[in-house]
């Protein structure tokens, strides 16, 4: 296909070549696609947000049968004396673990509590209360999405484990009773606790509206180019 354009003194041809079209609609097709992915991931992470703040505002009411995430929850029951560390989480830049310690209910059933981070040298100042007591947190459903290195849970003894994943199945493999599919983070007033500072998203929304403009510039960068490079 060539289109000409004659002024007084020239005369403009575009003549694209069909294979540099073909690669030029992929292209910009392409960082389109992702532009618009990156604002709907900004959508759900802001609107994941509000859900959060909202529900911090509200007080804590006891476990329902269908709990929502960051739902604020009040619980009764038994610390058992077996911890999960959760590995390679970072807290103002030095390495630590989360502090996974399962509460039994009355239901017999487990719901394991993130009591916050800690240093890995003073694991020994971890002190669990054996006595049954209420706590209060804030519901947390784990994504599905992990990347692992290496096996998902070194178990060291029949009380210790360090786990790379969050999986309730795997917990309750190794707590052998059921395990509720979502964590409770301890409220920071909480007594037996380390540092929270919870995190809802890991990346902040607006860092994907950033992502977004840089894929759009780029689809229009490659229009431009190809305009230029066939005028």
């Amino acid at each position: 296909m060539t289109l000409r354009y004659r002024t007084k003194s020239h005369c403009i041809t575009f003549s694209p070549h069909a294979h540099i079209t073909l690669v030029t609609l992929l292209a910009t097709t392409l960082f389109f696609s992702l532009g618009v992915w990156q604002l709907k991931r900004a959508d759900e992470k802001k609107m994941r947000e509000q859900c959060a703040h909202m529900a911090e505002k509200k007080a804590p009411a006891p476990l329902p049968a269908h709990p929502r995430a960051y739902q604020r929850v009040q619980v009764t029951g038994q610390y058992l004396d077996q911890t999960l560390f959760l590995d390679h989480q970072y807290e103002q830049h030095q390495l630590g673990y989360h502090v996974f310690t399962p509460l039994l209910l009355e239901n017999n059933w487990v719901v394991v509590i993130d009591r916050g981070w800690i240093k890995k040298q003073d694991l020994s100042k971890i002190q669990t209360p054996s006595s049954i007591h209420t706590i209060k947190g804030q519901i947390y459903f784990p994504s599905s999405k992990e990347w692992l290195l290496g096996e998902p849970m070194e178990i060291k003894s029949n009380k210790i484990a360090i786990t790379q994943t969050q999986k309730p199945e795997l917990f309750s493999h190794f707590l052998q009773k059921p395990v509720y599919p979502f964590i409770i983070r301890l409220d920071a007033d909480e007594p037996n606790g380390f540092i929270r500072h919870w995190i809802i998203n890991n990346m902040p929304w607006q860092r994907h509206i950033a992502y977004a403009i840089q894929w759009f510039i780029f689809g229009v960068i490659v229009i431009v180019i190809y305009l230029v490079r066939n005028i």
